[in-house]
């Protein structure tokens, strides 16, 4: 089996970013997606603006289990406690303590091993948000420390680096597209999906707590069909591994 461990900063990062690609990728009988968020690590619960009448933001615990159930996520947690000290500088030990209580509570420290990591992009994804860049900063270096291939989503692809296309065939498998495979630079790799951003936004929806209109108005990436992620050279295996089991739709095009 090939484990993938999604690393979030908040309840809905989930959904919003990659959530149409993870969910298809559910489908495949040799991957699982293993969730952990991040959020009381990062932020006090409570403070997000976009909330429903009649709710909570707190609301968003329950309902992320719910939402994770609903995209037939294999494992997943909330690291949620409002009694969590909060530190005003990035401090990796401190995250650490959390995600590996976390990690254990899931049992994947039984697992033979995690085969990749996706989190937040450096620059926060469309809102610059700290508790993302955060997560990048930790999910990065846990990576490393650990000998784990990494990535991390991107709504739009990156300027100012290149893109040297791979890809000279179409692939899908169970209402996945495979849309580009582009090379970067000697440790940098693009891959962009199409997955179902149908189930992406049913998804967010039963997180009755938050906004849907006003998160739609103001992320970009829930009304895209296409989904990008970038990872590091020792990521490609993997990536090659999902591709070998789409199909083969056209051969040599270009």
């Amino acid at each position: 089996m090939i484990e993938i461990l999604l690393i979030t900063a908040h309840p809905d990062d989930e959904i919003i970013w990659f959530g149409s690609t993870l969910y298809q990728l559910t489908k495949f009988k040799n991957i699982n997606i293993n969730v952990i968020c991040l959020w009381s690590l990062l932020e006090k619960p409570g403070s997000m603006a976009a909330i429903s009448e009649g709710y909570k933001d707190t609301d968003r615990k329950e309902q992320f289990y719910n939402v994770c159930k609903f995209m037939n996520f294999s494992k997943y947690y909330l690291i949620f406690n409002n009694k969590n000290q909060l530190i005003e500088n990035y401090n990796y030990d401190y995250i650490y303590q959390g995600f590996i209580d976390a990690f254990n509570i899931l049992k994947l420290n039984e697992l033979n091993k995690i085969h990749l990591i996706i989190t937040h992009s450096y620059y926060g994804d469309e809102k610059k948000h700290p508790g993302h860049i955060t997560t990048h900063k930790f999910s990065k270096q846990y990576s490393k420390e650990n000998n784990i291939p990494f990535s991390y989503f991107s709504t739009l692809q990156i300027p100012n680096i290149n893109h040297n296309p791979l890809l000279n065939n179409y692939y899908r498998k169970n209402g996945l597209h495979l849309l580009n495979l582009a090379k970067c630079n000697d440790n940098l790799y693009y891959v962009q999906f199409q997955g179902n951003l149908n189930k992406k936004l049913r998804a967010l929806k039963l997180y009755k707590a938050v906004d849907f209109i006003m998160h739609y108005k103001h992320y970009m990436s829930l009304t895209l069909i296409t989904e990008g992620l970038y990872f590091e050279y020792n990521a490609l295996e993997i990536i090659n591994d999902i591709i070998s089991n789409m199909t083969l739709i056209t051969n040599n095009i270009f």
